[in-house]
C-alpha cells in the first residue's frame, strides 16, 4: 500500500484506538519503511493522549533478543536486566577487570548504572539505595542501576553494544510496548543509520564488481 493510500486510513475518524493500535502492529512489521509506524503514532497521540503509557503497576511487556534467543517480559526491567546479563556472558572481563571500557558503561549523569554497591549507584540521591527496587544484583556480584526510563536503559545498552561488538538490529533488539516518543526516536535513529551503513555497504559492493 502507498503512503497516500495509508495516510487515508489512517486518518479516518471512524477508526477507533485499538484499530490504530492494530494498524500500528502491523506497521512495525516492516522496519525498512518506520514512516508508516510513525504515522499512525502521531495520529494516536493526537486523538488518544496517554495512549502509550503503561497501565497500572508500571510494568511494560517487551521483547528482548539477543543473537538466537528471544524473551517476553512482562516488565522493562525484567527485558533489560536479561540483556545485561546476555552483554556481560559476552565480556565477562568488564567487570572482572575493571578498565576504560566498564568506567563507559557504569558511569552516568548524576548517577551510575553499574557499581560495586548500591549506594555508589545514587551519588546525589544516596536515599535512592534504600529502596531495593531501585537496583538489581547481578550474576558477577555487581549491582545495576534500574531507576531509569526505558530511553536511558536503551542508551546503556548501545554501550554495550558498541564495546562488545554485537550490532544492534542485527544480534540483537528491544521492542517494548507502548514505547514513550523519546525511546521510538532513538530506535529510529538506529535504524536509519543502519539503512545508511548497508547502503554503503552495497554501493561499496557494486563498485568493486565494476571494471
Amino acid at each position: 500500500m502507498n503512503f497516500e493510500k495509508f495516510t487515508q486510513i489512517v486518518s479516518d475518524p471512524k477508526h477507533t484506538k485499538d484499530d490504530l493500535k492494530k494498524l500500528l502492529a502491523n506497521a512495525k512489521k516492516k522496519p525498512s519503511e518506520p514512516e508508516y509506524a510513525r504515522l499512525v503514532m502521531d495520529e494516536l497521540n493526537k486523538r488518544f493522549p496517554n495512549w502509550d503509557r503503561p497501565k497500572q503497576g508500571g510494568k511494560t511487556r517487551n521483547i528482548a533478543v539477543f543473537k538466537s534467543e528471544e524473551c517476553t517480559f512482562e516488565s522493562a526491567k525484567e527485558g533489560y536486566i536479561w540483556l545485561v546479563e546476555k552483554f556481560i556472558s559476552v565480556r565477562p572481563d568488564l567487570f572482572s577487570n575493571p578498565n576504560q571500557d566498564t568506567m563507559y558503561l557504569a558511569v552516568g549523569k548524576g548517577a551510575n548504572y553499574f557499581a560495586g554497591k548500591p549506594q555508589q549507584l545514587f551519588p546525589k540521591s544516596p536515599h535512592l539505595a534504600d529502596d531495593k527496587n531501585n537496583y538489581f544484583r547481578l550474576k558477577n556480584g555487581r549491582h545495576a542501576n534500574i531507576n531509569l526510563n526505558n530511553a536511558t536503559k536503551f542508551d546503556v545498552l548501545l554501550r554495550f553494544s558498541a564495546i562488545t561488538n554485537v550490532n544492534y538490529l542485527t544480534e540483537w533488539e528491544w521492542n517494548v510496548d507502548l514505547a514513550t516518543e523519546t525511546l521510538r526516536d532513538k530506535q529510529d535513529i538506529q535504524l536509519r543509520a543502519k539503512q545508511v551503513r548497508d547502503e554503503i555497504d552495497q554501493f561499496l559492493k557494486e563498485f568493486i564488481k565494476t571494471p
